[in-house]
């Protein structure tokens, strides 16, 4: 496919410039990807949910270190300064 500088504003089957007849199939093909992408979003959304039942959001987690205040990432011990969390 040329280029969307190089492509033609013309639609040759109308006798039209594109803007008032746009191409028919290039905008059926746009609008299957834009289809595809919308219900792989989707798909991985309803994965992600599904994921999301294993994680524990009940348990609290301090996640900043009270000695230094690094970031802990809910982890045991402090990786800055070791300090117990």
């Amino acid at each position: 496919m040329p280029s969307p500088r190089l492509r033609p504003c013309w639609n040759t089957d109308r006798g039209l410039c594109l803007n008032c007849t746009p191409d028919v199939q290039a905008e059926v093909e746009e609008a299957r990807a834009e289809g595809l992408v919308a219900a792989t979003r989707a798909n991985a959304y309803a994965v992600g949910e599904q994921q999301a039942q294993a994680v524990d959001v009940k348990t609290e987690r301090q996640l900043v270190c009270p000695q230094c205040n690094a970031e802990t990432h809910g982890g045991t011990f402090c990786p800055e300064c070791g300090t117990a969390t």
